[in-house]
């Protein structure tokens, strides 16, 4: 009886595995490219004032001038994503970044995204997987270049400054789980999201060390936080907020707690115009010191669509860091650009950004000689062209 029922199995298998495949839409894959090429002219510096027998003299810790000419591909992106049954669909992004090549250690390469949506209806969706968490308007789609105006993006969303501004200071990078929906209310449209995600990346271990495999988070607590917005008719405003720690071991010997609160605004298209504006507020609670080791980060786009194929803007930004030296008196950025769509599926950008900065702060050398005045600058001048290309 036992072997009936197996045989009876086997042979209907195939009839039930080309059932399930039936009802599965196709794989599609998909992506963008975006090359760009700049002209840098940059200068930054640390002087400090030394007090000497003779008056008062320079003493330079550091003055480095850059000037050059560079292309490269900035970031292409390959999308794959497939509807497995109406209300199931997968998605898998990966991205490089700076022309990867690993053999030459160009750039990055990086799984970004790697999940699995359940949509029960437009109120309820339920995300787990390998996702990039809904924080602001622009974390989510900061990887979508082609519909961004942009050559470098706002500071703490640019994936090639990623290793010259610790953009997980700012914004979640990663999470596991997140639930979001979208609730019609009359002319306006309620969304909310919650998620659930890792620790910052310096919790993540990056090799096999005491059983711990690389990639595994390596501590218990994790990150929480989610968005609620309004929208109508192409207008938007959203606050979003969330819950985690920071790993300060390297400087105040301790993991302190740290909240984030954000703010942005959007127009999509109001008689030509497009706005964007975002605020990001970090408050950490340190126990070992007294000082405000709070951060801020905000920007504000306008832009106009002269055509249906031209657009210009203008972006402002401000990044201040009160645990850093450097940053801790802020830092702004100006940046203009046009865009030209030869076909729906091309953008053709071009960008001048400007970047300055000063802080004067106290400096200590030696545990027996006074602190230094010392003073920090930077000076950025960028210009850039760039193509964007969806394929």
């Amino acid at each position: 009886m036992k072997a009936r029922r197996n045989l009876f199995f086997i042979s209907f298998l195939p009839l039930i595995i080309c059932q399930f495949a039936y009802s599965q839409s196709d794989l599609q894959l998909f992506g963008f490219v975006q090359a760009r090429l700049q002209k840098s002219n940059t200068n930054i510096s640390m002087i400090a004032d030394l007090p000497t027998p003779v008056g008062m003299q320079k003493l330079t810790f550091y003055d480095v001038p850059s000037d050059f000419i560079s292309s490269n591909a900035q970031q292409l992106n390959l999308f794959l994503r497939k509807e497995l049954s109406p209300s199931l669909t997968t998605w898998i992004n990966f991205e490089f970044v700076n022309s990867y090549s690993s053999d030459k250690t160009w750039g990055s390469f990086s799984l970004e995204e790697a999940w699995l949506n359940y949509q029960y209806s437009d109120a309820v969706n339920v995300k787990v997987g390998l996702l990039i968490p809904r924080f602001n308007h622009l974390n989510e789609i900061k990887n979508r270049m082609p519909i961004l105006p942009y050559i470098t993006r706002p500071l703490i969303y640019e994936s090639t400054l990623a290793n010259t501004v610790d953009q997980t200071n700012y914004v979640p990078e990663r999470a596991f789980l997140q639930i979001s929906g979208n609730v019609p209310v009359s002319k306006f449209t309620l969304d909310y999201s919650v998620f659930a995600g890792h620790a910052e990346r310096s919790f993540i271990n990056s090799k096999v060390s005491g059983g711990m495999e690389t990639a595994t988070d390596s501590v218990t607590f994790k990150t929480f936080g989610g968005r609620v917005g309004v929208s109508y008719e192409g207008m938007w405003i959203g606050c979003s907020g969330s819950i985690d720690k920071d790993n300060q071991m390297a400087t105040l010997k301790e993991i302190v707690p740290r909240k984030r609160f954000g703010i942005d605004v959007g127009i999509n298209n109001l008689y030509g115009f497009f706005l964007d504006g975002e605020y990001v507020g970090v408050s950490l609670s340190p126990t070992k010191t007294t000082q405000d080791i709070d951060k801020i980060f905000c920007y504000g786009t306008c832009g106009y669509n002269i055509t249906e194929q031209i657009y210009v803007y203008g972006t402002a930004s401000f990044m201040r860091d009160k645990a850093s030296n450097s940053l801790k008196e802020g830092m702004r950025g100006y940046n203009c650009g046009a865009g030209y769509k030869p076909i729906e599926s091309v953008v053709v950008k071009a960008e001048y950004a400007t970047y300055s900065g000063k802080s004067t702060f106290l400096l200590a050398t030696a545990p027996t000689q006074p602190a230094l005045t010392t003073h920090w600058s930077l000076k950025a001048d960028i210009f850039q062209v760039a193509i964007s290309v969806l394929f």
